[in-house]
């Protein structure tokens, strides 16, 4: 299996004021890198992205989204630490939900067995040509939900993970964000391992 990057985030919903962020902002308070990358959308719609740090920061009013640039525990520690950091410096935006995101690339071979039907590529009684198939499941964990998505689309098999809390507010967002994320990284391989029948080979 592989690691695929779109799918690696932590993002935090609430009422973010994009206009705080800026290149200045963000070097006094937040990066600890003298240079910040700032790419700007080629339309209005498109969000502003920072990177330094090996950290992506990408803030939109309804949800801010901090996206690591490679995947070793340094690089997930400080994407951890930036997001406490937002919320330590920002106590009074509304914060409304927290997410830890993964999701990894899978060989087709290693579920052929496991899972026949979602590999079919035809109904053949209906002449229906699938696209692509998603199977998710959710589940109740001790402080917080765990939303898990199979997924195959040209006939590449991917997995992702969702670890979910609903806050009323910045201080609980902190408190759900601190020291999480090497624990959901590595219970996330353990699925990958235990159940998808994956083998390692990055991430």
């Amino acid at each position: 299996m592989k690691a695929l990057k779109e799918f690696w985030n932590i993002r935090i919903n609430g009422l973010w004021n994009v206009g705080i962020f800026s290149v200045d902002w963000l070097k006094q308070y937040v990066f600890k890198a003298e240079e910040i990358m700032l790419e700007v959308g080629i339309t209005a719609h498109l969000p502003q992205r920072f990177t330094a740090d090996n950290v992506t920061l990408m803030p939109v009013s309804g949800n801010l989204m901090l996206i690591p640039a490679d995947f070793d525990d340094a690089t997930l520690i400080r994407v951890e630490e930036i997001a406490y950091q937002l919320l330590d410096i920002l106590p009074h935006t509304p914060v409304s939900a927290v997410g830890f995101n993964f999701g990894y690339e899978i060989d087709e071979s290693s579920i052929t067995d496991m899972l026949p039907l979602l590999l079919k590529d035809q109904f053949s009684a209906q002449d229906l040509i699938v696209s692509s198939r998603t199977f998710s499941w959710s589940f109740d964990r001790t402080d917080h939900d765990l939303n898990l998505a199979f997924t195959i689309k040209n006939n590449a098999p991917r997995v992702t993970f969702n670890y979910h809390k609903s806050v009323p507010n910045g201080d609980a967002a902190k408190h759900f964000i601190k020291d999480r994320i090497i624990d959901y990284r590595n219970f996330s391989l353990m699925i990958m391992k235990e159940v998808f029948s994956a083998a390692k080979d990055g991430g």
